[in-house]
């Protein structure tokens, strides 16, 4: 195995080392961010972003970002991600989500990090032998609603680094918060480092900020806008910007950017993120390519895979409090030659104004069930008081035989509708049947 250079020892292990002393760890948070060596939130999508994560939280990762996003999670999804770093440095993490109840998300993450071997110097410079470097974590976090649009995550791990027959350990706890507004712009903090560590380290704590905002091209394009920052005592802090492109909800492009606000060393270019994903049937794949200046560059390297439906609701989007205007009465359509509905089932006969839900129905017609149901969802998450949205998704359920997820849709849409006798009736002959 080819040595690291003293150089590369400094840039590599300096992050959560204090000098002149190794036996010292320093866990620093900021690591978040893409840019950093030590990056304890390596998932492609994320990174291709420029890390400006925090205020978009809409996957598991959020666990490694901000907890409060798990409280979006309603489906279980697990996710590897490999990052072929510098030198002989690599870095593997291991994630879990699932949706527990509605609005309530659990998340979970291993992470090993191995910095490889380097040489040794003492303070003249001279040769001290050869060393290995590496740390490992565990990670899980809840996230659940609590008011209108607001949800709260916590979160804890366990780290434990080595460096040259040195352990150090350390207890972090970290909490998030997320709110989505009635217009789709989302905003996001989190705060981390309370915890304590062992009696060779310390934790330095930190705070993330962000937001982001969807831009809808059309039923099948969008575009989503991301900007936060980090700030961290005794760490390079940063203000970060990054874009995702989203075709069909299958095809993802994405880029980002980073701006360091003190020196952190690194020379050349750097700073500039981008990478791209795609979703087959339930499988998903993300990249991400990060620049790291005269020091070389890092390719992340993301799988997922969606295990479908938890036992939740639809989604976790609270329902407004007050009782909107009822839209005028719809418009009657006719039902297709070969529509043959059950006794027990539930036929939407009228037009639904929602562009999302109109491809939607499209897809349901192509028999795309779950590419219908994810687009019902992303149409809530940009606008909780769309009725037809939560109309068309509780009539999937229904189909689906899901009738309890169904009845909860309903009732959602009929507060945003009160007028609907279609819902009030169909609902009254659930309840009248349940034991």
């Amino acid at each position: 195995m080819k040595p690291i250079s003293y150089r590369y020892l400094v840039l590599l292990v300096s992050p959560f080392l204090f000098a002149p002393s190794w036996a010292n760890e320093t866990v620093n948070l900021a690591s978040n961010q893409a840019n950093p060596l030590n990056n304890s939130n390596p998932f492609a999508r994320a990174s291709a972003m420029g890390s400006a994560f925090v205020g978009v939280a809409d996957d598991a990762s959020a666990l490694l970002t901000n907890p409060a996003g798990l409280a979006l999670v309603n489906h279980g999804e697990i996710a590897f991600n490999s990052d072929l770093w510098l030198v002989n440095t690599f870095q593997e993490t291991a994630l879990a989500g699932i949706g527990l109840l509605p609005g309530m998300g659990l998340g979970l993450a291993a992470h090993y990090l191995d910095y490889g071997t380097f040489e040794g110097r003492d303070e003249l410079g001279s040769l001290a032998g050869t060393y290995t470097a590496s740390r490992w974590s565990g990670t899980a976090g809840l996230g659940f609603s609590v008011l209108k649009n607001l949800s709260l995550g916590i979160g804890f791990q366990l780290v434990e680094s080595n460096l040259a027959g040195t352990t150090s350990s350390a207890w972090i706890g970290q909490m998030g918060l997320l709110w989505n507004t009635d217009s789709g712009l989302r905003l996001g903090a989190a705060c981390g480092g309370l915890g304590f560590a062992s009696s060779t380290g310390s934790i330095e704590s930190d705070l993330e900020f962000g937001l982001s905002y969807p831009i809808r091209f059309s039923t099948l394009s969008r575009l989503s806008v991301a900007a936060g920052g980090a700030c961290e005592a005794g760490s390079t802090n940063y203000l970060n910007v990054g874009v995702e492109y989203g075709f069909d909800q299958k095809l993802f492009l994405r880029t980002g950017y980073q701006q360091p606000l003190q020196d952190n060393s690194i020379t050349g270019f750097t700073g500039l993120t981008a990478g791209f994903g795609f979703i087959l049937n339930d499988v998903s794949f993300d990249y991400a390519y990060l620049p790291y200046g005269d020091l070389g560059e890092s390719h992340r390297i993301s799988v997922g895979y969606n295990l479908g439906p938890a036992a939740v609701t639809p989604s976790p989007i609270p329902v407004p409090t007050s009782t909107p205007t009822p839209p005028p009465s719809p418009t009657p359509q006719p039902l297709k030659a070969d529509a043959t509905p059950s006794s027990n089932s539930l036929t939407v006969l009228f037009d639904i104004p929602s562009n999302a839900v109109a491809a939607g129905q499209k897809l349901e017609e192509e028999g795309k069930y779950k590419q219908a149901s994810e687009l019902y969802r992303q149409a809530l998450r940009d606008n909780p008081k769309d009725a037809s949205a939560w109309e068309a998704l509780g009539e999937l359920y229904e189909r689906a035989g899901q009738r309890e997820y169904a009845a909860q849709c309903f009732e959602k849409a009929i507060l945003l509708k009160p007028g609907n006798q279609k819902l009030i009736d169909w609902l009254a002959n659930y309840h009248a049947g349940k034991p």
